[in-house]
């Protein structure tokens, strides 16, 4: 399957804006946040997951706040634009900012914890990275797929902001939902894959960790129990 354009990737990107900033705040798995995330070295539990020492974490802190302050710098840069200047907005800040944090965590981590970091980004991301212009031409999205996954995507936020304002955006009983709404989102987006498109994602987003859980065990259904190979 080829991209015939990348028009409803850039849509799909667009409708992540609003949610982006809640999920960077909170540190809640949602169906996508397209800029955003290196904050999540900071947790204890990732920290374990990724066997990360006194030296790396202290590093790691500094990354952490260099791309929040990038990340602040780059919404700011969406204030006040209209919905398809945002598309194109987001596409091109999404990029350079994974970039670049990863390539600051190169610097001082092991590949496998890089590797590692980069599975659970792409897990906290779920289905909006599908609609990543390089991953989506790693994939092969088609129009057809982007345009399902990033209306998903629209409705799965929908439902987690819901969830929050009714039960209290720092809550259990909040978090519980807004992950069992990213768990539903991710499966959906699966089912709408190839064998072949499912075996790459699979790579990409390696074996499940769950924050909440402590992170690192295998649990939603389709996923794999052991670390793929990188593609």
């Amino acid at each position: 399957m080829r991209l015939h354009s990348t028009g409803l990737l850039a849509v799909g990107l667009a409708l992540a804006v609003g949610s982006i900033k809640v999920q960077a705040q909170e540190g809640l798995r949602g169906p996508g946040a397209a800029i955003g995330g290196f904050h999540l070295i900071m947790m204890p539990a990732i920290q374990r997951e990724l066997g990360l020492d006194e030296s790396q974490a202290a590093r790691a802190k500094g990354v952490a706040d260099r791309m929040n302050a990038r990340f602040g710098q780059d919404m700011s840069k969406l204030k006040g634009l209209g919905a398809d200047e945002k598309m194109k907005r987001v596409v091109t800040l999404a990029g350079p900012h994974y970039d670049e944090g990863m390539k600051q965590l190169r610097s001082f981590l092991k590949p496998a914890q890089v590797d590692r970091f980069d599975q659970i980004l792409f897990q906290q991301r779920g289905p909006m990275a599908m609609l990543e212009p390089k991953i989506a031409q790693t994939l092969q999205i088609n129009n057809e797929q982007a345009q399902k996954v990033a209306t998903l995507v629209a409705e799965a936020q929908n439902q987690q902001k819901a969830a929050m304002d009714a039960e209290g955006k720092g809550s259990k009983t909040a978090r519980i939902k807004v992950e069992s709404i990213a768990n539903d989102a991710n499966e959906q987006a699966a089912a709408l894959l190839s064998p072949e498109q499912k075996r790459t994602w699979a790579r990409l987003v390696g074996p499940p960790f769950r924050p909440d859980l402590g992170g690192g065990a295998p649990g939603a259904a389709g996923e794999p129990s052991e670390p793929p190979a990188k593609p």
